[in-house]
């Protein structure tokens, strides 16, 4: 608050600024190794709309020196290979899961319209109200219920036989009849969340035989133009580390280990690894952020996410998941995988 970062409400002021390239966080010494995980804490509460200017945009030229550095090239050949995965779980562990956590779900009530009606008054001093009436009334319920086992098993692909089981097992049916699609929507996305963890947990990753990522669609956006704004990207300095001359970051986190990446000798290369590389996996796909070569005499190839935590519980769900995944498809094709927050994690991992 001393620095004008926040009021006196704790709000956050103009004065707090991580998307200008020169600004820096002022903090005590003791804190200032967890500088950009506070930055990256403060910008959740960042009102987001503020107006851009278009003439600060740069563009992404490829270095095509590089692309042909045979270190590149061992990089992007051992971090390339496509897989596919397969589930095993078991079926009786997800319906006592699931069962159990519906069982846990909040009380469902009938559905009710509250009503309230007010009087207003127009005088010299204003617009004055007051209310005269009001009520709750339960909402009738349609003579035809739902087929919640048709909803529940296009939602989640799971058979009739095991929705029966963990619906009867959860002591819940009877609230479908109280307020069906309040029921229906809740037991939806429960099941889906424990559906996620045990498919996660069974999940693996085998190589597709002569399927690998291509980089020639990188080289191809790359001629068409990539243009971005300025104030979400680094500059970088040494030019042979890199494949292009910007790097574009989501956080500040990752504004660090860019910076920390260019500037450290013990990096051959680095590089954000673009949109289009893809992890396919159960939630969604994935899209690991950086790809590395130590300089050192075996080298050694890392892939590392950037997160402001190495605390996975922190995450969000989908995020535990995706990066769970992703370690188990790494693991695959033999290559270091980890979640670190500065690059010292990531070179000591």
């Amino acid at each position: 608050m001393n620095n004008g970062y926040l009021d006196g409400e704790g709000r956050v002021q103009d004065k707090f600024d991580p998307k200008n390239p020169h600004f820096v966080l002022a903090l005590p010494d003791e804190w200032a190794h967890m500088r950009s995980q506070i930055v990256d804490e403060l910008n959740k509460y960042v009102f987001k709309n503020r107006v851009v200017n278009s003439r600060d945009r740069r563009n992404l030229e490829l270095r095509k020196n590089v692309t042909l550095d045979p270190t590149f090239r061992a990089l992007w050949e051992k971090i390339s290979q496509k897989t596919r995965y397969r589930v095993t779980f078991d079926t009786d562990e997800l319906v006592k899961k699931t069962a159990k956590a519906i069982a846990e779900m909040p009380k469902i009530h009938k559905p009710r319209i509250t009503t309230a009606v007010y009087r207003q008054n127009m005088s010299k001093a204003g617009i004055e109200g007051e209310q005269i009436s009001g009520g709750v009334r339960d909402v009738a319920q349609p003579p035809v219920l739902p087929d919640i086992l048709a909803y529940l098993q296009n939602s989640t692909e799971l058979t009739r036989h095991t929705l029966v089981r963990i619906l009867k097992e959860s002591g819940r049916l009877g609230d479908f009849l109280l307020n069906p699609q309040v029921f229906i929507n809740q037991v939806t996305d429960i099941i889906q969340r424990e559906l996620h963890r045990v498919t996660v947990n069974g999940i693996e990753y085998e190589k597709i035989g002569g399927v690998v990522y291509e980089m020639h669609r990188m080289e191809e956006e790359a001629e068409r133009g990539i243009t971005r704004y300025l104030n979400n990207l680094y500059e970088v300095q040494n030019g042979d580390k890199m494949l292009f001359n910007y790097v574009e970051f989501d956080s500040d986190v990752e504004k660090e280990f860019a910076m920390a990446c260019d500037l450290d000798d013990r990096v051959k290369f680095y590089c954000k690894l673009p949109p289009q590389f893809k992890v396919d996996t159960p939630v969604g796909p994935y899209n690991p952020d950086w790809a590395l070569v130590t300089e050192n005499e075996e080298k050694l190839y890392l892939i590392r996410e950037t997160k402001s935590t190495r605390n996975l519980a922190e995450l969000r769900d989908k995020e535990k998941d995706k990066i769970a995944c992703g370690k188990k498809h790494f693991e695959a094709i033999g290559v270091d995988y980890d979640v670190v927050t500065t690059l010292e994690e990531a070179l000591s991992g």
